[in-house]
């Protein structure tokens, strides 16, 4: 469940609370729908092509870490930083989670 149409991209950023961390921010804007949607932006800052997509992939496992626990009807943008392209695996994930959780986006499992 993704964000495809630059219109959803630039309705999120604008309309959308805004969360951030050095390496990531994060858009959350209500989408009237039943399921949640995620965009990711690796700007050319990143660094080259190889480093962008690393970037999103890291981004979207952390995402599926916890997937099955998110609020639905929720679009969610996350925007990476250019420090993102230095940080490990285990960063991203916490970071991640720390904005989901200052958001209010997921209920913790019991």
């Amino acid at each position: 469940y993704r964000l495809r149409e630059k219109a959803d991209f630039q309705r999120v950023r604008r309309r959308g609370s805004s969360f951030s961390s050095p390496i990531l921010a994060m858009y959350v804007h209500p989408n009237g729908g039943k399921l949640s949607r995620f965009g990711i932006v690796t700007g050319k800052k990143i660094g080259k092509a190889v480093v962008r997509n690393r970037t999103k992939r890291r981004i979207k496992e952390s995402i599926g870490s916890f997937l099955d626990e998110l609020h639905q009807g929720l679009d969610v943008l996350f925007v990476a930083r250019p420090s993102i392209a230095t940080a490990d695996f285990a960063k991203i994930c916490s970071t991640v989670e720390n904005l989901a959780g200052r958001a209010g986006l997921y209920r913790p499992s019991v």
